[in-house]
């Protein structure tokens, strides 16, 4: 479609109404298309994943940084956790 937008756009008069036209449909052709492949190409998490992730870790009792589950200390402040 590139070519025939191409050879259309040296008619004068008609290639602008056509660039004008076609162009931004053929943009938007492809950028959806890239999105749909994208899309579908990219795993997505089973709730089973997003808890897991959640369990993971933690917070800090006392500044609030996000520290693993199994952390005795906070690696941002120091402090002791329970």
């Amino acid at each position: 479609i590139g070519f025939v937008v191409f050879a259309l756009s040296r008619i004068p008069y008609v290639g602008w109404l056509i660039y004008l036209i076609a162009s931004p449909l053929y943009i938007v052709f492809v950028g959806r298309s890239v999105g749909l492949i994208y899309e579908e190409g990219a795993p997505k998490p089973t709730p089973r994943e997003i808890v897991e992730a959640a369990v993971e870790a933690k917070f800090c009792i006392q500044c609030g940084a996000k520290i693993p589950a199994d952390a005795r200390f906070c690696p941002i402040c120091g402090a002791a956790q329970e």
